[in-house]
């Protein structure tokens, strides 16, 4: 719940907003980019991977159950996200083409 409040009044106060992003959100982003990319240099996630975009679709489920209410963040819904996340990039260990991108 205290997440979920500071990120709701975060979105009308400036101060704590960045406060939020800068101490809570970005630390756990860099800690998190640290794990992605020795995945890839160890060659478990492709080497195309975009720790960013990873993050951001990793996050985001997480985020928006938190802030909707929409069911519990349980330890079988992180990885179940992990899971949907991955499955849904990787074709015989390769990344797919992002929809809409085309080759050159």
């Amino acid at each position: 719940m205290l997440i979920r409040s500071l990120l709701a009044e975060a979105q009308f106060d400036p101060e704590l907003k960045r406060a939020f992003r800068d101490r809570w959100i970005m630390k756990r982003r860099a800690a998190a980019q640290v794990v992605i990319k020795a995945g890839i240099l160890a060659g478990e996630l492709p080497a195309a991977t975009d720790p960013d975009v990873l993050l951001d679709a990793l996050y985001g489920g997480l985020y928006y159950r938190l802030l909707m209410g929409t069911g519990w963040l349980s330890d079988a819904y992180v990885e179940a996200i992990w899971r949907t996340v991955l499955r849904s990039s990787m074709v015989k260990g390769e990344l797919r083409e992002p929809m809409g991108s085309a080759k050159q």
